[in-house]
Formats: C-alpha cells, structure tokens, sequence
C-alpha cells in the first residue's frame, strides 16, 4: 500500500469538495465521441448552459473539420440505448460486480486512511506546506463531504455483498450519524447564532463542545468502518440505475454526470465511439 501524501490528500479533499458542490451542467458525450471524418473529439453543445430547454439547437460539432454538427437528442438517444443493452448483459454484470467491489474497498480504505492522517498532528505542517500561501483548506469540512460520500459507497458496498443477519451495525443509523455530526459542526462553527447557544447549553457549556463533536466524529467513523450490515438492500446493478429512467433524449441536462460514467462505464477499455454527419454512432476500437 503506497504512503499517503500530502499532495495526495490534498487532490482527494479537493475532489469530493469540487463534487459536493458542483451545479454546473455537462453534455453526457463530453470527451467520448469522436468525429467521424477527422477522428478528433467532438464539442458537447449545451455544455453549462443553464438556460437549456427543450427546443433549443444544442449540437455535438467537430471543432476541427466542421463536417459534423449533429443534434445532442438524436446522440443521445443512441448512446442511451448502446448504454442499456450492454448493461443488461449477464456477462458485464458479472465482471462489474467483481470490478465494483474491489474499487469500493479500494476507496474506502483510502478515505479512512485520508482522515487518520488528517487527524495526527504531525502532518498538519506538511498539509499546510502542501496547500500554498494564500490557499485555505477547511480540513474539518471536507472530512465531513469525504465522510459523506463514503456513506454513499459504504451502502453501494452493502447492497452489493447482501444483508447479514449475525450482525447489529444498521445503515439507517449510519445515515442519522453522518446527519448529526453534520448538522452539530454546521450550528457549532457559527458564531452568536441561537442555534449554537442552544447547542452550548445542551451539551453542558462551553468547554463541552469539542468534546462532543469528537465523540460525533468517532462514532460516524467508527460506523463506516462497519462492513457487516443487516439492513442492506437488494443491489443496485448499473443497468437499473436512476440516471437510465428518463429518455435521455429530451432530458439531456438531466444527471448529465451520471450518464456520462454508465456510458464509460459500458465501453470497454479499448473502445470509443465515433459519430458520422447523420448522426449514426458506431463503436470502434
């Protein structure tokens, strides 16, 4: 297992941070298709726009050669359906499983190691060496947005393994846990707020409140490190997730992100895919 760096720590927080936060709107084909003609990548038409509406001319075009410039609907339809069909398939549910597992592991060892670092007092120098002058890490916050997307994949992990009978650790009470400590620093961090007066008073003064979000803290990790779970749900195969119920067609700035991974998701390493000046998508490797 390779040593955590600063550097390292840095590039996490600032991910979960930068996904915790993002409103900005993509294409679902942004940086997978290419142009039919030249073979360079194709722009996404709507891009940020929040002004989109269904109607408006919003068009995947080559940049390079001009010689496609194709509706994102009519893509989108297709990249949809190529998405769907090769979800659906026992072959790629199985392998995915496998893949999945491994990769959640993998990021939640990682997040548990993220915050043991941040919480030992000799990396505190490295970290704000690491940030630069005139850069600000908030590290207790971005625990708390790298806290809840561990919640996330923690119960990704759950469905995927199956519920335990033999075992008292609940996902609802991981999810009250993650709310409470949430909530308790928000309230905490505000000065001359009634909230955090009320809060001072309810945890027996002034001199009690750190103690009491350590002991918030603790139990929210002390749960994510939970891998047995007794109210798991069935799991959540790709094929079945939310982002494939809408027509992509005429929802197109709609978990524009998400659809984006699934189609990645589907294709495989070597694959891309290639748009023509009908706007026909066909899959190349």
């Amino acid at each position: 297992m390779d040593e955590l760096t600063a550097e390292r720590v840095i590039e996490v927080l600032k991910a979960v941070g930068a996904r915790d936060g993002s409103g900005s709107r993509m294409t679902i084909g942004t940086g997978l298709l290419y142009c039919g003609s030249c073979r360079r990548p194709l722009r996404g038409g709507h891009g940020d726009a929040a002004s989109w509406s269904p109607g408006t001319s919003a068009n995947y075009d080559c940049a390079h050669c001009a010689v496609v410039s194709v509706p994102v609907h009519r893509v989108d339809a297709q990249l949809q359906a190529l998405t769907l069909r090769r979800l659906e398939s026992p072959e790629f549910a199985s392998l995915w499983r496998e893949k999945r597992v491994a990769e959640l592991d993998a990021r939640i060892a990682e997040g548990h190691r993220i915050r043991a670092w941040c919480r030992d007092p000799a990396n505190h120098q490295r970290l704000a060496r690491a940030t630069g002058r005139g850069r600000r890490l908030d590290v207790e916050w971005d625990l708390i947005n790298l806290a809840k997307e561990l919640v996330e994949q923690v119960e990704e992990r759950a469905g995927l393994a199956g519920p335990v009978e033999e075992s008292s650790a609940s996902l609802e009470e991981l999810q009250l846990a993650r709310a409470e400590y949430t909530l308790a620093y928000l309230t905490a961090s505000r000065n001359y707020n009634r909230n955090r007066r009320a809060l001072i008073r309810q945890v027996g003064g002034r001199g009690q409140l750190k103690a009491y979000l350590r002991n918030l803290d603790s139990r929210l990790w002390e749960l994510l490190a939970e891998t047995r779970w007794h109210d798991a749900g069935p799991a959540q195969l790709p094929a079945r997730d939310k982002a494939m119920e809408q027509d992509w067609a005429t929802s197109p700035t709609t978990m524009s992100q998400r659809r984006h991974d699934l189609v990645r998701l589907a294709l495989g390493p070597e694959e891309h895919l290639v748009v023509d000046a009908e706007a026909r998508v066909v899959v190349e490797s």
